[in-house]
């Protein structure tokens, strides 16, 4: 199931052709949290890839952390960017200390996520996050969809707005607020979805 991660993780050609939407997805994930004090000491980028919103980052949060699943992303980004930390993840896990973090951040990478991954890095999110941390998603909102992703729209897998939230409440992450969204064309093709870390605990 992890070897989605690696369908396109060291293509240049790849990360390249992503870096000039970086403004435009800055602009769409700043309108979103609109009215949501997003401020804190350290935030996790997961699935950081080249870099491309660690000074985004860096706006709000003192120290960030960069983790990715394929060593030539962590590799770049030691020799390219300024990530207080880089560590590399199984693809399952998020390598910081229970209650360590005040924000998860991932853009433009769980959407090629397998479900079970999906699940798995929600319940990391709680497990990582302090006491009112959040966690902004950006996810598919496809419910029906090859198994094999390449002949899915834009790579998406298997997700929707309403079963991710129903994830994120099992693991005891409270959904703050959802927006479909539009992407290459397509309607409501991903979602954005925000999370808070509650007291109610895991059920699974």
């Amino acid at each position: 199931m992890r070897s989605n991660f690696l369908l396109w993780g060291n293509r240049s050609e790849y990360f390249n052709s992503s870096e000039k939407f970086t403004n435009g997805s800055i602009k769409l994930i700043d309108f979103f949290l609109t009215g949501v004090d997003v401020r804190g000491q350290i935030a996790v980028d997961l699935g950081c890839g080249r870099g491309r919103f660690e000074q985004y980052l860096r706006r709000s949060f003192k120290t960030i952390l960069g983790v990715d699943v394929n060593r030539e992303n962590i590799d770049y980004c030691s020799q390219h960017k300024t990530y207080d930390k880089l560590l590399a993840t199984d693809g399952m896990t998020i390598p910081a200390p229970d209650s360590s973090v005040d924000y998860v951040f991932c853009f433009d990478t769980m959407v090629h996520f397998d479900v079970d991954v999906v699940h798995s890095y929600l319940k990391q999110a709680e497990r990582v996050l302090a006491e009112n941390g959040l966690g902004f998603f950006h996810h598919s909102n496809i419910i029906t969809c090859e198994i094999d992703i390449r002949k899915n729209l834009h790579y998406r897998n298997c997700m929707s707005k309403t079963l991710f939230a129903y994830f994120a409440n099992m693991v005891g992450l409270h959904v703050v607020k959802q927006l479909e969204i539009d992407w290459g064309g397509c309607d409501k093709l991903d979602c954005l979805t925000l999370v808070k870390k509650s007291n109610s605990g895991r059920l699974q």
